[in-house]
């Protein structure tokens, strides 16, 4: 079996994966690493499916955001506790607002932390576990109605950074992927402490453990590979060094 000497992962995106005119999107997108970032949400729409929440209202009958992927166990962020609470009483600090402009949205602006602070998590684990959580209002199941809350809602994550993401071991110096998101074509760079170890290949991954692509020899190339992506599906996978 081939030994494993480095590994990144990244995110492959159509150029409309998500964009501000679905029901459902990161404002700004992609997700910056270093910013603030909000989370909008339409309630009238599919996507929610959320028909007991239409009498949502800012004064007297507010939403809540309630998540759990990437992590659902969190770091207070600015001084503040953002866990989830109970089903029937959720965080306060985890309240949503209504927009401006559009009533039917509302949005969450993570207590003005960037995305990756919210969850205590690095770029990597937030693109491998993915985004998950719904919508609710502060108690999401009133004695004797329906559970007041929106269906379980999901985004691909990809986030700002133009300069890929790199790990090392004692062989390997660098191993760069860049652009990251990226999609169309992929430039890879390397750099060996170890000569001896000149024969590497690069191993495409998918996160179920498949091989999808493996280039050969690809180590010490001054300016690096490209490798054409397009023909893989939108999703997150690992460039293995082997």
């Amino acid at each position: 079996m081939k030994k494993i000497y480095a590994l990144i992962i990244l995110a492959l995106f159509c150029t409309g994966a998500v964009n501000a005119q679905d029901a459902v999107y990161f404002d700004p997108f992609p997700v910056p690493v270093n910013g603030p970032v909000k989370l909008y949400v339409d309630i009238t729409s599919a996507a929610c499916n959320c028909p007991e929440l239409q009498d949502a209202n800012p004064d007297t009958n507010p939403l809540y955001f309630w998540t759990w992927n990437p992590a659902e166990e969190r770091p207070y962020v600015n001084g503040m506790n953002i866990l989830n609470g109970y089903w029937n009483n959720s965080n306060e600090n985890l309240i949503m607002r209504q927009d401006s402009v559009n009533p039917n949205l509302w949005y969450f602006s993570f207590v003005e932390a960037p995305f990756l602070e919210f969850y205590g998590v690095n770029q990597q684990i937030a693109m491998a576990n993915g985004f998950s959580f719904l919508v609710k209002e502060k108690n999401g199941a009133p004695m004797g109605e329906p559970e007041q809350k929106s269906i379980d809602m999901g985004l691909d994550i990809t986030f700002d950074n133009e300069t890929g993401i790199s790990d090392f071991s004692e062989i390997v110096a660098s191993l760069e992927a860049y652009p990251n998101p990226v999609v169309e074509v992929v430039r890879v760079k390397t750099e060996l402490r170890d000569a001896n170890y000149s024969n590497l290949s690069i191993r495409i991954v998918s996160i179920d453990g498949r091989t999808i692509m493996h280039e050969n020899n690809v180590v010490g190339i001054e300016n690096g590979i490209e490798i054409n992506v397009s023909d893989l599906a939108s999703g997150v996978y690992m460039f293995q060094l082997v």
